[in-house]
């Protein structure tokens, strides 16, 4: 995560402070953060080079420190970048917000020096692979801000151009989110949490899972955490998946063709006709539009009619339980059997980010004379769309609270 410093509110009266164990204990905790690699840093050259010269810092502090304020430009921030920031307060506190743009968690500067440890930010997600998938779409964001940057003497030196994000990732679960989540923060460390979000369409209540998390934070309001809950802008991360990975993970799979022309995945964009629809069990037109909900209802009917304007041998005599009869009598019963491929509009697509991890990992390993691109990341960046929210959310949000000072800065010890 970024670590925001204002200037303003330590240089004026940093001379007063000279001494103070209080102070030089923050300063030296700032400083091991940085040297960890868990965190990065916005603020002015300036005042960590003020920072480095405390005595009672470690040599590897202090070069972490000089090396950092080296590495910076003014101004810092390209706060459109920048989903959220953890703002220390300095002495002199302005309660001012820097930006409106940035989700601002903001401590006293006594806060970390009474901590004395800020912990690396977990990326929790319903499970692992979950997780590991918004860690490389982070990483795959990251890559599409150094395209960005001109290649001259200043690409390396902004903190909005910085190297991987670092992330601790874990599987929280679905029915057990409401209990791992709380725990996870409970100690203040950063934690950003990624939800499918369960809804039936865009304007939907958000699922058992999300309820259930919401309750149990409402339940201890005192506290006080660094957490951020995202739930997707789709029914589920199968939705949001990049169509030309699931064409990897998919091959061989009877369920890969008729989904790829009727629409589903993100191409590179998601189409929101199609992405509040479950694709975890084969529907045909009656399981499909099988709700009371009205709201539901209209959703789908609407996504149907997608589906039938996208892939034109899905229509309504040939691909309804209408001419299954006397194969499926009852598709709706509680002992109804698998339906005949000939009835299936929407095809359950399995787990399919397992294979697709497994295919990035892959890649990642591959010699790099055999690449046809610069970096994995690079890779699944040209994979990405232009503006889609419904994937660049989650990208943009891992990125921004997985920032860590650069591995040339670490290695500089």
């Amino acid at each position: 995560m970024l670590i925001t410093l204002r200037e303003h509110e330590y240089l004026p009266v940093l001379e007063d402070w000279v001494g103070n164990p209080a102070f030089g204990s923050f300063v030296s905790t700032l400083g091991e953060t940085l040297s960890r690699g868990d965190h990065a840093v916005s603020t002015t050259p300036r005042l960590l080079e003020k920072f480095s010269r405390w005595s009672g810092l470690s040599d590897d502090q202090r070069t972490v420190l000089q090396t950092t304020a080296r590495s910076l430009v003014t101004p810092p921030l390209a706060f459109q970048d920048v989903t959220d920031s953890l703002l220390l307060h300095g002495p002199a506190h302005d309660p001012l917000l820097p930006s409106d743009l940035v989700r601002w968690h903001r401590r006293d500067w006594t806060w970390l020096q009474q901590r004395g440890r800020l912990e690396r930010t977990v990326l929790g997600a319903e499970n692992l692979d979950d997780a590991k998938w918004f860690e490389w779409l982070a990483r795959a964001w990251a890559s599409r801000l150094r395209s960005r940057v001109p290649a001259t003497a200043h690409e390396h030196r902004s903190p909005t151009a910085a190297g991987e994000p670092s992330l601790r990732c874990r599987g929280l679960g679905g029915n057990t989110a409401q209990q791992e989540v709380p725990h996870e923060a409970a100690d203040g460390d950063p934690v950003l949490c990624i939800l499918d979000s369960d809804r039936n369409h865009p304007n939907a209540e958000l699922g058992g899972t999300a309820r259930g998390l919401a309750k149990a934070l409402k339940a201890a309001p005192s506290v006080e955490r660094m957490l951020h809950v995202e739930h997707l802008r789709a029914r589920d991360v199968e939705n949001i998946l990049p169509l030309e990975l699931v064409r990897t993970a998919g091959r061989g799979s009877p369920w890969l063709e008729p989904m790829e022309k009727r629409g589903f995945f993100a191409r590179p964009t998601v189409d929101v006709e199609l992405s509040y629809i479950d694709l975890g069990k084969d529907q045909c037109e009656r399981r499909l539009l099988a709700t009371e909900d009205k709201k539901t209802k209209n959703y789908r009917t609407r996504a149907l009619a997608r589906i039938r304007q996208l892939d034109h041998s899905c229509t309504p005599s040939a691909q309804t339980c209408e001419g299954e009869r006397t194969v499926a009598p009852d598709c709706l019963g509680k002992g109804a059997g698998p339906l005949p491929t000939s009835c299936i509009i929407v095809h359950s697509v399995g787990k399919p980010l397992r294979r697709i991890l497994e295919a990035i990992d892959a890649e990642d390993r591959a010699p790099q004379p055999a690449r046809s691109h610069p970096s994995t990341a690079a890779w699944l960046a040209a994979m990405l769309p232009p503006d889609d929210p419904a994937v660049l959310t989650p990208a943009r949000l891992a990125w921004s609270w997985g920032l860590c000072s650069r591995p040339r800065i670490r290695g500089a010890q």
